[in-house]
């Protein structure tokens, strides 16, 4: 998080700002395995600011599933922290893709990685994350998607949780699990930010059935 008040300060000189905050976990295993720290509190103060003093800031978040040291029940407490940010316009969310060269390449053996395929080098799954569970979090990653395209519901739904006492995550889960259809048109869920072409289609193919 390198924006300090003169960074801020300038952004503000602009006419358009989109910010994109790349938290990408708030597990700490898995932040501790990437060599990354997550700093809570500085980045909820920079987020405070910039919507106080910067007239419509255009904001979107980032998370990774698949991480080493990270599983089901972290990323969905990671779903459930960014939703907390009513401002945020779309929660970017993809699997761990693993690149020829990187480090995690490098240490696949060690973590127990294994990719999809050589063509899209996204992650299967790791020690940590099992295929299943990988499943479960690209399904939750398209709940998650789905409703920032329509506020009143993702608005109602976290509402609606807070009531109830649960997490917002699990309110989502639960609604979208109790649709009496399949939301994808029996299409299969999709990756939200694809990395090759078929995946892509395969994306804009649901979508436009929703």
């Amino acid at each position: 998080l390198l924006l300090d008040d003169e960074i801020i300060d300038l952004l503000k000189q602009l006419s358009h700002n989109e910010f994109n905050f790349g938290i990408q976990s708030t597990n700490m295993q898995a932040l501790k395995i990437m060599g990354k720290r997550f700093d809570r509190k500085k980045f909820e103060d920079i987020y405070k600011r910039i919507i106080s003093e910067i007239e419509k800031p255009g904001l979107t978040i980032d998370l990774i599933y698949g991480l080493p040291g990270d599983d089901i029940e972290g990323y969905k407490e990671s779903l459930n922290y960014v939703l907390r940010f009513d401002e945020v316009t779309r929660i970017l969310t993809n699997p761990l893709i693993i690149l020829p060269g990187s480090a995690f390449y490098r240490e696949m053996e060690k973590y127990k990685i294994k990719l999809k395929d050589k063509k899209s080098f996204m992650i299967a799954e790791n020690f940590s994350f099992s295929k299943e569970h990988m499943d479960r979090a690209k399904r939750y990653s398209f709940y998650v998607n789905v409703i920032y395209f329509n506020r009143l519901l993702k608005s109602c739904i976290k509402d609606y949780a807070g009531k109830k006492k649960k997490k917002s995550i699990e309110m989502i889960i639960e609604f979208f699990q109790s649709l009496p259809f399949d939301i994808t048109g029996g299409l299969g869920y999709p990756y939200t930010i694809p990395s090759v072409e078929e995946d892509f289609n395969h994306r804009n193919s649901v979508l436009r059935n929703l």
